[in-house]
Parts: C-alpha cells; sequence; structure tokens
C-alpha cells in the first residue's frame, strides 16, 4: 500500500524528509523529456532502419589515398516496404543529412530493390540481377548513381508486418561530371543489413522514383508485354497449275537470220 510522506512523522527518516522547494517541478520536467525521447525513438523504429557499406572493387589500380581503400558506411533512418502492381516486393530506404553550411556539405543516398514476389513463410533468399538495385548518393556537390550487376539479397519475416534483411552485391557505379555526363562504370560492391516497415505513406515509391530517374529506369519496366494481335486465317486456295510445266518453258527468242 502506498503512504504520503506528508502524512508521517519526521523522525530524520532519509524517506520522510519533505521535498525541497521545486524539486516536483524538475521532476515533471524530467519525465516530460523522457517521454518525448521514447517518443522519438518510437517514431525512429515505425521508419525502419538500415546500415550500408561501400567499397571499391576496382583490382586494376589503387592508391595509396584513404577514401580509396577505406568502406563508405552510411546510416539510414527510413527504411520501408511494399508490394507493387506487379506483385513484387519492393524495399526504399534513405538518408538525407543537411548542414547549417549549406548544400556543399550535405549528403543524401536513396536506394531501391525490386524483388520477386514475397513469401509467406519464415523468409527467401533472392538472386539479384540488373534490375534488383538501382542508388542514388550525393555528398557535396559530387553525386553517383549505381545498379545492380548480380549478388544475393535475404529477407526475414517478422512480427508487426516488419522485413529483417541483409544483402550482397556488386555494383556499377558510375560519377557525375561537367554539362550533366556520367563518367565511365567503375566496379564496386554494396553490402548492409536493414529492418524495414510498411509503407504507409508512399515514401519508399517516392524513393524508387529518385533512383530511377536520368535514363536509370530498370530494364523489366521497359519490357511491356503487347497485346495479342487478331489475325486472319488464311484463305485456301487451289494452286493454278499450268498446261505445261515451267522449267519446259523456253524463253522467248529474237528470229535469227538465215545462214546463205
Amino acid at each position: 500500500m502506498l503512504k504520503i510522506a506528508n502524512n508521517l512523522p519526521n523522525q530524520g527518516q532519509p524517506g520522510c524528509q519533505a521535498l525541497p522547494v521545486g524539486a516536483v517541478g524538475r521532476c515533471g520536467v524530467a519525465i516530460a523529456q523522457a517521454l518525448l525521447l521514447l517518443s522519438l525513438l518510437a517514431t525512429v523504429g515505425c521508419q525502419g532502419h538500415a546500415r550500408v557499406r561501400i567499397i571499391s572493387t576496382n583490382l586494376s589500380r589503387v592508391s595509396l589515398l584513404e577514401a580509396n581503400t577505406s568502406v563508405l558506411t552510411l546510416d539510414s533512418d527510413r527504411c520501408v516496404h511494399w508490394i507493387d502492381q506487379a506483385g513484387r516486393l519492393n524495399i526504399g530506404l534513405s538518408i538525407q543529412q543537411g548542414s547549417i553550411l549549406g548544400r556543399a556539405h550535405s549528403r543524401e543516398l536513396f536506394i531501391s530493390f525490386v524483388l520477386d514476389k514475397p513469401t509467406a513463410g519464415v523468409g527467401r533468399d533472392y538472386r539479384a540481377n540488373r534490375d534488383t538495385l538501382r542508388g542514388y548518393y550525393r555528398e557535396g556537390p559530387k553525386a553517383y548513381r549505381f545498379r545492380s550487376l548480380y549478388g544475393a539479397v535475404a529477407i526475414e519475416n517478422r512480427s508487426n508486418q516488419q522485413l529483417a534483411g541483409a544483402f550482397r552485391i556488386r555494383l556499377s557505379l558510375r560519377a557525375s561530371q561537367w554539362l550533366g555526363s556520367w563518367s565511365r562504370s567503375l566496379p564496386f560492391l554494396i553490402f548492409g543489413t536493414f529492418q524495414a516497415t510498411p509503407d504507409r505513406a508512399d515514401r519508399g515509391r517516392t524513393i524508387r522514383q529518385k533512383t530511377e530517374v536520368e535514363g536509370w529506369t530498370r530494364e523489366v519496366e521497359l519490357l511491356v508485354p503487347a497485346p495479342p494481335l487478331e489475325q486472319e486465317q488464311p484463305t485456301i486456295t487451289a494452286p493454278i497449275v499450268s498446261s505445261q510445266p515451267t522449267f519446259l518453258k523456253r524463253p522467248a527468242t529474237a528470229s535469227q537470220p538465215e545462214k546463205p
């Protein structure tokens, strides 16, 4: 049973001492801050999360620069999944980190996965192809676009319609250049893990659109089957038979003058 401290006689016991003035107010502020923190954590959890790592796999050329040999690690605070009209499992993740110094010091990442139909079981392994992954990464004024070549994606069904996954995929990456052109294809490897939540606000579809612009549309989307044509049945007629076979006919020639 709970007891109110003010109703107990003050006999020097620590538990019975009166609270100082303002303590209740400070406790209320602390409780409010704790509730705000919990709500923020809940919001982040509802949007999913991911950790992405990208490293160059160029075996023909390497430099001593740290940026050329290190792994780029990016943490995403948004990762969602949905089913498209073709019944395929889609996953989208994004990172948008601004800076008070402006766009030149900000960076953003958008990655979209298009997999085969989802499974109702515990999970499924998918083989990645050229249409599986599309990505866009910008750091300051420099931008990069990449697509999958081959690899693997593993998906596990979790509670509350959440999906846990891991991936390891070879990439073809191109860097932006002057006048809107792109560099030659560079070999990279991308790998990581994610936990995706259901996309209830169409944010994942927006992520996918950002990864497919500027000519990076998935090839499977371009292969739209045309409706079957109604072919007319040919009319069968009897062949015309000549009275004289063709190979017996001699070509007409001009009459030659008689020799004396």
